[in-house]
C-alpha cells in the first residue's frame, strides 16, 4: 500500500469521519449531562465506575 492508494484514501476518509462523529456525539453527551445533572462526561464515568465495584452491602467488589 502506498500513499495513494485509493483504499488507504478510502480508509483515513472513513477514519476521519469517524473520529468527527465521535466528537460530535460526546459533546452532545457533555452538555446533556451539565445541564440535566451538573455532572461532566468525566464525573459521570467515574461514578458508573465506582458504582460497578460496589456490592451493595457497603463493601467493595474485588
Amino acid at each position: 500500500m502506498t500513499a495513494t492508494d485509493p483504499a488507504l484514501t478510502a480508509l483515513a476518509q472513513g477514519w476521519c469521519a469517524l473520529s468527527l462523529l465521535h466528537g460530535k456525539i460526546e459533546a452532545h453527551i457533555e452538555r446533556a449531562l451539565q445541564a440535566g445533572h451538573d455532572l461532566s462526561a468525566r464525573e459521570y464515568s467515574l461514578l458508573d465506575v465506582l458504582s460497578r465495584q460496589h456490592d451493595g452491602d457497603g463493601a467493595i467488589c474485588r
